[in-house]
């Protein structure tokens, strides 16, 4: 139930997302502030045009930028609070140096990880905004990151054929593929995606100073020769980053499969067939049959259950 109402809460901040973008566009597609020199990145149009179309209204513009700054504070907050512990808990806790500190202690250098993760992710921000729009950098690099871990998630539900050394290869893989493509992308390629078509014509009808300096450099810019279009070379690095994610999944599941099968393949019956998407399953077991496997298919070996057992045994206890 939880998992469905963060879904739908999610939906509906992208939703919302979209649809700002989708207004701005449609209110500026004439008149494009980014064009005429109103802004000067893009990431501005939501900000320039609460302040252009809602100025009128006392205290608004404020208010929004304070809104903007309290949503993003809070989960920078909180992201920092939930990757120090997960450092602390996965890599630093049972190190013989910190397994005897006290627990005052423990808690300082949680605080500390906590802020060098601040000055990491401010870091990061700072850098994002030489490189292009904060979504687009977000979206490049989250991809890049995203896909190969969905795609190892992906191997332990849908390839029961897939072992330890089969995933740990299709991640790495994919993971380096996608960072390969996203640093070729910022350093060879340089080039930013498509932009929809805008006019500033509209920009004609302003008043007043403002109106009068538009005119004047929409006629500077429109007496300026055309150069002669240049032929496109497209690389490997000019792939759209809507398919970064999709390209570490694919990777991923072919380069473990591959690896599984050169260096011991799971048989059926080695994992527990609730573990895995049951068609998947079934589908394997029909293929193992049917290719003349005489394995008896017996249940789950000790190692397995002892696994099983140990990944229950770190799960909460019901009361």
């Amino acid at each position: 139930m939880l998992s469905l109402l963060f879904l739908f809460g999610l939906a509906l901040l992208w939703g919302t997302f979209y649809v700002s973008g989708l207004v701005a566009y449609a209110v500026y597609s004439d008149c494009d502030p980014l064009s005429s020199g109103m802004i000067e990145k893009a990431d501005q149009i939501i900000p320039y045009m609460v302040s252009d179309k809602l100025g009128h209204l006392t205290g608004m513009p404020g208010l929004f930028v304070a809104a903007v700054y309290g949503g993003v504070l809070s989960s920078l907050s909180s992201q920092g609070n939930a990757i120090a512990c997960v450092v602390w808990e996965d890599f630093l806790k049972d190190r013989p140096y910190f397994r005897s500190i006290s627990d005052r202690s423990a808690t300082n250098v949680i605080k500390l990880l906590s802020s060098l993760t601040g000055v990491i992710a401010i870091g990061i921000g700072l850098m994002a905004g030489k490189l292009g729009t904060i979504y687009y950098v977000i979206s490049l690099i989250g991809a890049a990151i995203a896909g190969p871990l969905c795609g190892l998630f992906l191997v332990g539900m849908v390839v029961p054929w897939a072992n330890t050394k089969g995933a740990t290869a299709g991640l790495s893989f994919s993971l380096a593929i996608n960072a390969w493509m996203v640093m070729g992308r910022f350093l060879v390629s340089g080039k930013s995606p498509q932009r929809l078509p805008l006019s500033t014509d509209g920009c004609h009808a302003l008043n007043g100073t403002l109106g009068v300096l538009a005119n004047a450099t929409f006629a500077a810019v429109m007496t300026t020769p055309a150069q002669p279009p240049q032929p496109a070379e497209n690389t490997i690095y000019d792939i759209s980053y809507c398919y970064n994610g999709a390209i570490g999944i694919i990777l991923n599941i072919i380069v473990s499969s591959f690896v599984s099968c050169c260096t011991g393949p799971y048989m059926p019956g080695d994992v527990e067939e609730r573990l895995v998407y049951a068609p998947c399953a079934r589908l394997y077991r029909s293929l193992f049959l049917l290719l003349g496997g005489r394995r008896r298919l017996c249940p789950p070996s000790e190692e397995a259950v002892e696994q099983r057992e140990t990944s229950l045994g770190m799960l909460p206890s019901p009361d």
